[in-house]
């Protein structure tokens, strides 16, 4: 079974679960029709192997976008790096970007800070050491 389908199976049971849980609660019938709206765009998002996203601090979802930078700064003692972009390219935290140097894969940056057009990043994964000039660009490829 695909990871899409996996995720799509865990948020109908989610949804379920909730459903049932605010069956008592007064409004109970708009948040079953809000619930309903979010299942059905989440499918679509997964359908359309869109890679979707989970804000860390305000719980909104959305896709990802294909964002292609340079790195601006790197911090090997603490592991952070910096980039050129930031709000105004749709960058939010948690999502990683991918470093290259030519066709060579150097390693990948979780967001942590986001600032109107730059953004900084800890190293998650780190194949060869990363330096200002390598290119970035967001993952935006759905897991298997």
């Amino acid at each position: 079974m695909s990871r899409a389908n996996r995720e799509l199976i865990a948020v109908r049971h989610e949804n379920r679960r909730l459903k049932d849980e605010i069956a008592g609660c007064p409004d109970h019938k708009r948040l079953k029709e809000e619930l309903a709206n979010a299942e059905y765009v989440i499918a679509n998002h997964i359908r359309s192997r869109r890679t979707l996203y989970l804000s860390p601090n305000s719980g909104v979802m959305g896709t990802i976008p294909d964002v292609r930078t340079k790195v601006v700064d790197v911090r090997p003692e603490t592991r952070h790096v910096a980039f050129g972009v930031g709000k105004d390219s749709g960058i939010k935290e948690g999502f990683i970007f991918l470093i290259h140097r030519g066709d060579e894969y150097v390693g990948k940056v979780r967001v942590t800070a986001v600032w109107e057009n730059f953004s900084g990043g800890t190293i998650v994964e780190r194949k060869k050491p990363m330096k200002a000039g390598d290119d970035a660009m967001t993952d935006t490829t759905p897991d298997p």
